[in-house]
């Protein structure tokens, strides 16, 4: 596949990379993936996926904070990147105890879970792609990215809910419960990304004479 690469001499350019070759030690048989959900009685493939996708968006989020943090220059806007690396490592933490569970590697990275990788790393590089823009639309863009981000972190969690209220009664579905309660650490905050990108628009948009 092809790899976007930034810099600032020659912009974004594209890069061959060699095939995605997951190593043995995170590899997962057919058969123990669909095992995991047969006493629940859902689909293990399923599950798995989600739970490799979430854990994959989660770590990208998290290098992506620590990065917003490190070049926001707003004092209040620095302070919620630095929540996110929290809350984003928090999350995780709760999957990969739920990967120790589900008795799956903490690795493991399903071809849902690369994807959401990807997704997550494209959304990222939007700051680098912007060019030349003064230091308030570079904050807005920050910010604009860490609320795409939280989005699908907040919709995630809603689907790992309804999964977990849709399963039987077992270890697996209690697995489940634990860490929705888990992932649920950090929502306000998520949530508060939209109002504060609107405060943030708001302020840029007015008038400096009014």
């Amino acid at each position: 596949m092809a790899t976007l690469i930034v810099t600032k001499d020659s912009g974004g350019a594209g890069r061959n990379e060699n095939m995605t070759v997951v190593p043995p030690g995170r590899e997962v048989p057919l058969p123990e993936l669909q095992a995991l959900g047969d006493l629940a009685g859902l689909k293990g493939v399923v599950v798995a996926d989600l739970i490799s996708a979430q854990a994959m968006h989660a770590r990208v989020s998290a290098r992506f904070a620590c990065s917003a943090a490190e070049k926001s220059k707003v004092g209040e806007l620095r302070k919620v990147h630095q929540a996110l690396i929290h809350i984003y490592t928090s999350h995780v933490a709760a999957l990969e105890s739920l990967f120790d569970e589900l008795e799956l590697p903490r690795g493991y990275v399903s071809p849902g879970g690369r994807v959401a990788a990807f997704l997550a790393q494209s959304i990222g590089q939007a700051p680098l792609l912007a060019g030349s823009v003064t230091p308030e639309w570079t904050e807005l863009t920050l910010l604009e990215v860490a609320l795409a981000l939280a989005e699908r972190s907040l919709a995630d969690v809603q689907a790992l809910a309804a999964i977990a209220a849709s399963a039987q009664t077992s270890s697996t579905r209690s697995a489940l419960d634990k860490a929705v309660m888990a992932l649920a650490a950090g929502k306000t905050t998520l949530e508060g990304l939209r109002e504060l990108r609107a405060q943030c628009l708001a302020a840029v948009a007015k008038s400096r004479g009014t």
